[in-house]
């Protein structure tokens, strides 16, 4: 946790409609606001604003390729946002780290995507709120040294102690950029399911024009 004081959640944030375990767990430990209805997502924001990040309820599904009968869904890691100024320090480690903690202390992993991302249009970002308003006008692009920064960001969720997996319900991005935090008490159906998805991707840098 990154504050002592009381966290803000805003009157539209109903922690019954919530599925996940983890995501409401998190309800209260930042500042958290509703940001969709469907599918249900989250925006957390640090309380002294040097971060926000999004969480979507149960959405990302997992198949077994053994049993068409097994399956299971996880919340997802939308996005991490980081003020400009607080870039550098390790705070994307520290969010994920947490949100192991938590992962394990609610028996639920979480998945999220290695898809490095700049706010559109034009404003300052000092603050998260700035941040968010950016993203609420203007939503994201990729950045501008997109392969490269997407190498890095896979190499530091691995470093996370994160897995490269195959998500079953993917439309847009591809394989080697997912990962999943498998919780350390997970279920054994669910752990097997994993390991039948994960992945091994060993990334040429040269061919990709890195």
């Amino acid at each position: 946790m990154f504050s002592s004081r009381c966290a803000e959640i805003s009157e539209d944030v109903d922690i019954r409609r919530i599925k996940s375990r983890l995501m409401s767990e998190l309800v209260g430990t930042y500042d958290t606001y509703l940001w969709s209805d469907n599918p249900l997502d989250l925006v957390l924001v640090d309380p002294y604003s040097k971060f926000f990040f999004v969480v979507t309820d149960l959405s990302i599904m997992f198949n077994s390729k053994s049993d068409d009968d097994k399956y299971c869904f996880l919340p997802y890691i939308r996005m991490i946002w980081v003020a400009k100024h607080r870039r550098g320090k390790g705070i994307q480690r520290k969010i994920l780290d947490e949100m192991k903690d938590i992962s394990d202390d609610v028996a639920e992993s979480y998945c999220i995507v290695a898809d490095p991302f700049k706010l559109d249009g034009a404003g300052p970002e000092v603050t998260a709120y700035d941040g968010i308003r950016k993203l609420y006008q203007n939503d994201t692009v990729s950045t501008d040294n997109y392969m490269w920064d997407l190498v890095k960001q896979r190499e530091r969720f691995i470093g996370a102690g994160l897995d490269n997996v195959e998500f079953g319900n993917a439309s847009i991005t591809e394989p080697y950029q997912h990962f999943v935090y498998v919780s350390k008490n997970e279920t054994p159906d669910n752990i097997s399911i994993f390991k039948e998805n994960t992945l091994n991707y060993i990334v040429n840098t040269e061919k990709i024009g890195c």
